[in-house]
């Protein structure tokens, strides 16, 4: 039996992480900072300790990292996960941790695989346009709407801040015919018929960049769907009041509104020299539970996939998992309360290259 450790167990991404392994036979031992004697196999562990990260990893066949805050952790966990050779799974993505974990596995021939990204956002999120890529002859645009209402916990929280004032993504910027341009946003957006309106920021993410240079895809854009600008607003208080004005103002919406995350893209291409629309929409109540499950479904391929065919590396989820049986995993798991994809006729596309 594989064992597995999971960093932050107790959080709300590392309990999903655990119930997931546990369905799946896995041993799992679960570690934190603080003392649980409601738990077992649990071990209290200070995580900027590389000997006692170290002691864990020479135990276990495989490492997850759901601890946060993310932007503070950094790859602390991830260095020792390497020295160790111990496969590692990490549900945050920031490109500068993975560029410097990549940087340190530079010229060691070392059997291990560490996947970054392994979560909702950055992670599911960027297999969609894989979709389109299968699903389409030849791929024209994609348009990414994510986002929705869910309350935030302390640890969240500052990572949300974090990612606003970082380098890895730009705000307000489209790539148009394969340059990146301002775009405005755009109010009153529903991502299903009848449900709230949410308003539509532009955020291009590195994660978005990578996904559309792997795919050569020359026109593409990507929206968070934010339910109150005041969100945004808060984060822009001293640190102490931008994390506890965040989790207030988000945990009031939940209570009015109901927590809510959608997944909408809007894709143009051919199918036998026909232009065409590709839309999917997904609804889903939990992104601390997608994110959980897409960690230990990545966490599962690594762990029964054969030596020979394991790659070695650092790679992000799109490198190394397929998007359809990921996808099926999370039907299993019953995940998504509304997912629909079709593929319609583009009048408007045909007329455009009728022009041309």
């Amino acid at each position: 039996m594989n064992r597995v450790a999971i960093f932050g167990a107790c959080g709300e991404v590392g309990q999903h992480i655990d119930q997931a392994l546990c369905a799946l036979g896995y041993q799992v031992t679960r570690i934190g900072r603080q003392s649980r004697r409601d738990l077992t196999h649990y071990r209290v562990v200070d995580l900027f300790d590389q000997d006692e990260v170290a002691a864990v990893c020479h135990h276990h066949d495989l490492i997850i990292n759901a601890a946060g805050p993310a932007s503070a952790i950094r790859d602390n966990i991830a260095r020792v996960a390497i020295d160790t050779h111990t496969l590692y799974v990490d549900v945050g993505g920031e490109q500068d941790v993975f560029d410097h974990v990549q940087q340190q596995l530079l010229g060691r021939d070392l059997p291990v695989s560490c996947v970054f990204g392994a979560g909702f956002v950055p992670g599911f999120t960027s297999l969609l346009p894989f979709i389109a890529k299968e699903k389409l002859q030849e791929l024209h645009s994609i348009e990414l709407y994510v986002g929705g209402i869910e309350a935030f916990t302390s640890t969240s929280a500052i990572d949300f801040i974090s990612s606003l004032g970082g380098n890895d993504a730009l705000s307000g910027v489209v790539i148009r015919d394969d340059i990146k341009v301002r775009e405005g946003t755009r109010e009153g957006y529903q991502p299903l018929p009848e449900v709230k309106e949410f308003t539509a920021l532009p955020y291009l993410s590195a994660e978005h960049q990578r996904v559309a240079n792997t795919l050569s895809i020359s026109n593409f854009a990507a929206f968070n769907l934010v339910a109150d600008r005041q969100l945004l607003m808060s984060a822009h208080e001293s640190d102490k009041e931008q994390t506890a004005a965040l989790v207030s103002l988000s945990q009031s919406m939940v209570q009015k509104h109901g927590t809510q995350q959608y997944c909408v893209m809007d894709a143009q291409g051919w199918i036998a020299q026909q232009p065409v629309n590709l839309t999917l929409r997904c609804k889903f109540n939990d992104g601390y539970r997608m994110t959980g499950l897409v960690a230990a479904f990545t966490a599962h391929q690594l762990l029964t996939q054969s030596s020979s065919h394991l790659n070695n590396g650092v790679f992000w989820l799109s490198e190394i998992i397929e998007t359809g049986n990921l996808i099926s995993f999370l039907h299993e798991q019953n995940m998504f309360s509304h997912w629909d994809l079709s593929i319609e006729p583009n009048y408007e596309l045909a007329f455009e290259e009728g022009a041309l």
